[in-house]
């Protein structure tokens, strides 16, 4: 697919005809986050699989940092098998000089410098053949680099250094971690999202399948651990402490997992949606879902609200956004309501305002639609004479306890 040039524009709400901020790029833009604790901080991913950050301080409209193809960009290599030969060590030297090879690694555990630079690359085996020492030297050219775009990017908290470092994903399986080191852009890949069994490439080669990545969302407490959804469906629980496993892999959806969020308040919940119609809640420690709700469309986004445990928020690709409160409603939505009325335009985007009762639809032809909640859809706990209604994060957790208890009560009885 041919992409043009791209735009991040930031509106404010006192002024939604006209953008605050105009920043051109030559790729299309993909994703965006801002820094919770440098709000002037915007990282952005591209189509192109590069990432930037811009500074809203700075009266410039380039970016601060950008990635670039030698350093770890999103791309896949798209290989070609040439022969199979054998050499030996003498004339893998030579080989190596003239025609640029990557020796002693195989081409599925090279860095993506490597990549970048690679012109041919190969598997080595040392063979004895009539007493003499040969390797077997299966040499795979790089056709091209498919562009990958970046699903989506986010900000966390500062490192020890007191470093800013953001976290990307895309369909190339990597996880990767930016960190702005005075005035460049160090990335360093966190996990790669390996599936079980191989392919099979050119020749027989097996290649290691990986999988490709479309959301995350890291644990608001716990630092080091992080979910990631694959389009494949799967959901794979990670930490940032072990690159080379997961600590656990839910068998999800039966198609791409669009969106993946922790819960606000409770430290073990986190819901997802696909585009195989449902949003599930779960409890990360349980390998089956809480609460399951078919929408009977693709569901592009989900989001919880800031200020409740209990609610959340869809989008679907009819031009619906839904509302939903597990306190009120365990079963259906509080409401749903078209937003994009024109044919063949679809919502992908949904986001509450920290503060006020405000939700933004995004749709797929570039329009964002503010939206405020009604009253009915914000209802607080009533107050009632001579007591004081508790508030604040223990309550909202028990909350939403309080419901998965009676979710999880017939699975104990039956243990029982």
């Amino acid at each position: 697919m041919k992409q043009g040039h791209g735009m991040v524009l930031l509106y404010s709400l006192k002024n939604p005809s006209f953008p605050e901020y105009v920043f051109s790029s030559n790729s299309g833009v993909m994703c965006l986050d801002f820094n919770s604790e440098h709000p002037h901080l915007v990282a952005v991913g591209f189509y192109d699989g590069n990432v930037a950050t811009y500074n809203l301080r700075k009266a410039t409209s380039q970016p601060t940092h950008k990635s670039s193809g030698g350093s770890g960009k999103h791309a896949e290599p798209v290989w070609q098998l040439q022969a199979n030969k054998l050499f030996d060590a003498k004339e893998i030297k030579e080989k190596c000089k003239t025609e640029g090879c990557y020796q002693g690694q195989n081409k599925d555990q090279m860095s993506q410098d490597s990549l970048n630079s690679l012109t041919v690359a190969f598997t080595a085996m040392k063979h004895k053949i009539g007493g003499f020492e040969k390797i077997l030297v299966i040499i795979a050219l790089v056709k091209e680099f498919v562009l990958l775009p970046v699903c989506l990017v986010k900000w966390q908290k500062d490192d020890m250094d007191n470093n800013s470092n953001f976290f990307s994903v895309s369909s190339d399986g990597r996880i990767v971690s930016w960190t702005i080191v005075k005035n460049e852009l160090v990335h360093m890949d966190v996990i790669k999202l390996s599936v079980e069994g191989t392919m099979q490439g050119p020749e027989g080669l097996q290649l290691q399948s990986l999988g490709s990545g479309t959301s995350f969302d890291f644990h608001k407490k716990i630092d080091y651990l992080f979910l990631v959804g694959t389009e494949e469906g799967k959901i794979y629980k990670c930490s940032k402490n072990y690159s080379s496993q997961f600590l656990d892999v839910f068998e999800a959806h039966h198609m791409a997992v669009d969106t993946i969020s922790w819960n606000p308040y409770h430290l073990q919940v986190f819901i997802s949606c696909s585009s195989d119609w449902t949003v599930k809640i779960w409890d990360h420690t349980i390998k089956t879902p809480m609460f399951v709700y078919d929408l009977s469309c693709a569901v592009g986004d989900v989001a919880w609200s800031p200020y409740s445990s209990t609610v959340f928020a869809a989008v679907t690709t009819d031009g619906k956004a839904h509302v939903f409160d597990l306190n009120i409603n365990k079963y259906e939505p509080l409401c749903s309501q078209l937003v994009v009325t024109r044919k063949k335009n679809k919502t992908t985007h949904i986001q509450f305002n920290p503060i006020y009762p405000i939700i933004i639809v995004g749709d797929e032809r570039g329009l964002i639609t503010s939206l405020k909640l009604s009253p009915n859809l914000r209802k607080m706990p009533k107050e009632k004479k001579g007591q004081e209604v508790k508030k604040g994060p223990e309550v909202e957790m028990a909350k939403l306890e309080k419901l998965l208890s009676l979710v999880r009560e017939p699975e104990s009885k039956a243990e029982e």
